[in-house]
């Protein structure tokens, strides 16, 4: 029985919130620091001692999920998609970064606790006027190359999958949306890294949303988001400054995949968060891959949001035990917001 593409938008939404919440309570800390204290994390834990979260109930969950629906309040605030995806033909519906970036602003006065450098300090450029396109600009060389964007940028995959399956797919199509995720990622961080990561996991999550799980091969995985994602890179991030250049190559780095290697470091530099999260992913698509990278240490909650939003994807709301769902905070809030992204968006294919 095929997985309805519901099933698996709910899947990748709440896999955002299971992965983070699951992942927040040990972030900071070594593989062997979390098997001490916990011999090995598949539920939630309290987060006592923590020195970020210690005050923290369980279920609690981070910025990978606040900033996330920020996303997906800003989707469904913009009054787009309907006249958009009547009106093109072949080329992409922007999505409004007037509305993203006012979310942003509005979740920054609620909370930036687990915010990032980089993301605080865009962010804090928005609120005092600066526009969105150049808001991300810095002269500072260690901004701009955590993984704050793709921990964020499940929704906008979700958003340009459902709308592809309503307008004939062409390259111009593709190229007008991956145009559109270098803006979105350039917002708070100015780098080819963020850029080129950004693309590459909006493309990770299309390809797990299209396919039943019994269809996923690794090597067109990798292939999609190593060499697909890297050649709609170099088309289109052509921003006016030129985007900061990294000396390490996130894209090489991606490449040792295809020898099946495990990383040793997963902190939330993105040259090692994201290969680090994918290298868990590709080893198990099931509930055991999330439980193998939050214990594997580093960003645990940003490895884990952004590797159960892939598992939910690929297998849709049922892949998540229900008291991991039922055990998170603000559940019926977030529940809201899933629910009514999916009757505005699916219902629509």
């Amino acid at each position: 029985m095929n997985i309805s593409i519901e099933d698996k938008v709910r899947g990748c939404l709440w896999g955002i919130v299971v992965g983070d919440a699951l992942g927040a309570p040990v972030e900071g800390y070594s593989a062997e620091k979390i098997a001490e204290l916990h011999t090995r994390v598949t539920e939630y834990k309290q987060p006592l001692g923590h020195k970020w979260f210690d005050d923290q109930p369980l279920g609690f969950w981070t910025d990978d999920t606040q900033l996330s629906f920020a996303v997906v309040k800003a989707l469904l605030e913009a009054e787009v998609w309907e006249v958009k995806a009547l009106e093109l033909v072949g080329k992409c519906s922007d999505f409004d970064m007037d509305c993203i970036a006012k979310h942003h602003a509005l979740a920054m006065a609620e909370s930036v606790s687990g915010w990032g450098y980089s993301t605080q300090d865009s962010i804090r450029n928005l609120k005092n006027g600066v526009h969105w396109s150049k808001s991300g600009i810095t002269d500072n060389p260690h901004r701009g190359t955590g993984n704050g964007v793709p921990m964020k940028i499940a929704p906008l995959a979700i958003w340009n999958f459902l709308q592809a399956n309503q307008l004939p797919r062409s390259p111009e199509f593709s190229q007008a949306f991956h145009r559109e995720v270098v803006q979105f990622s350039a917002m708070s961080h100015y780098t080819d890294m963020s850029a080129y990561g950004a693309i590459a996991h909006t493309q990770a999550i299309q390809h797990c949303l299209r396919l039943q799980p019994d269809e996923f091969q690794k090597d067109i995985f990798l292939d999609e988001i190593i060499n697909y994602a890297y050649k709609e890179f170099v088309e289109v991030a052509k921003l006016d400054p030129p985007l900061n250049r990294t000396e390490d190559s996130l894209r090489d780095r991606l490449g040792l995949l295809y020898n099946e290697e495990l990383f040793e470091e997963g902190g939330c530099y993105l040259y090692h968060s994201l290969p680090f999260t994918y290298a868990y992913f590709l080893q198990d698509q099931t509930i055991e891959g999330l439980y193998n990278v939050v214990n594997a240490g580093g960003d645990t909650d940003t490895n884990g949001s952004m590797l159960a939003s892939m598992i939910g994807a690929l297998h849709g709301q049922s892949i998540f035990p229900p008291e991991l769902i039922d055990g998170v905070q603000e559940k019926d809030e977030l529940n809201q917001l899933i629910e009514s992204f999916v009757e505005k968006f699916s219902t629509n294919t």
